[in-house]
């Protein structure tokens, strides 16, 4: 197994997954690890929590609709609502999973 064969099954195994919100820890270096991207220049670690809106495989987990980081970089704040429908998982935010409660309650 190389290094970009290894980086997709650990970051399979990370258990992030679209909906969570997660906080960049640190940078990445350009590669790092079998991660299949750059850093990008616009983000910086601490600066907040941020919406996995996209899991981008190789290139890592798409944040806010911009930026794809690699999984080793991120920790996860909180874990989206998943439900699934018609064999397939959808994840859900916070707000819009309550209000899915409170139509079905």
């Amino acid at each position: 197994m190389n290094v970009e064969e290894a980086y997709l099954v650990m970051h399979k195994a990370s258990g992030i997954q679209v909906g969570d919100t997660v906080k960049v820890l640190r940078k990445a270096e350009n590669y790092e690890m079998g991660w299949f991207n750059v850093w990008p220049i616009e983000i910086e670690p601490n600066l907040g929590y941020f919406r996995v809106t996209q899991d981008a495989k190789e290139c890592g987990f798409r944040l806010n609709h911009r930026w794809r980081v690699p999984f080793f970089v991120l920790e996860v704040i909180k874990k989206a609502h998943t439900i699934t429908i018609d064999g397939k998982d959808i994840s859900l935010s916070e707000e819009s999973f309550k209000a899915l409660k409170k139509q079905l309650t």
